[in-house]
């Protein structure tokens, strides 16, 4: 059983709170860089590559509506498909600029902000990660009180038809 020792950010806010900002910041970035590539303002490169990392920008926008649905309602199922496209695309981030880094030899600077940018975002992700345990030990905190007369779990129905 895997538990998180973090109660609170380093700005004070609750898990909850945080996993909220998080989505929103993650959401208005995804949005704004599918709508850069979409137009193709920004960037000029293959027409297949930009679309494709349109769609992916607004794909990942709508898992972070989904991250502040599941924060807002307290679902942990929901938070956890965000936890779980965020981690494959945060690796793969790290993958791509490792390689991008090998191919271009960039100066020190550029390579401390990378990793900058890299350790903030695993930390974000280890932050909403934690959001997710506190869930997930209150659902199992819910399944394991009692009700004082019956002694059975708290929705426990004795009358329910088992499958």
């Amino acid at each position: 059983m895997m538990t998180c020792k973090m109660k609170s950010t380093s700005c004070c806010c609750s898990l909850q709170t945080t996993a909220k900002i998080i989505g929103s910041v993650d959401m208005l970035a995804n949005v704004t860089i599918g709508v850069l590539y979409s137009s193709r303002i920004v960037v000029n490169g293959p027409f297949d590559v930009t679309i494709a990392i349109a769609v992916f920008a607004f794909i990942l926008a709508i898992f972070s509506i989904l991250l502040i649905y599941g924060a807002q309602c307290r679902r942990r199922h929901i938070v956890m498909s965000w936890l779980i496209v965020q981690l494959l695309e945060r690796c793969f981030v790290a993958v791509f600029i490792a390689v991008g880094l090998v191919r271009n030899s960039l100066g020190v600077i550029p390579i401390v902000f990378i990793l900058f940018v890299i350790i903030l975002a695993f930390y974000l992700w280890w932050a909403v990660c934690c959001f997710y345990f506190e869930l997930k030990n209150e659902e199992r905190a819910d399944l394991n009180r009692c009700d004082s007369l019956s002694g059975q779990p708290v929705g426990y129905d004795e009358n329910a038809d088992v499958f």
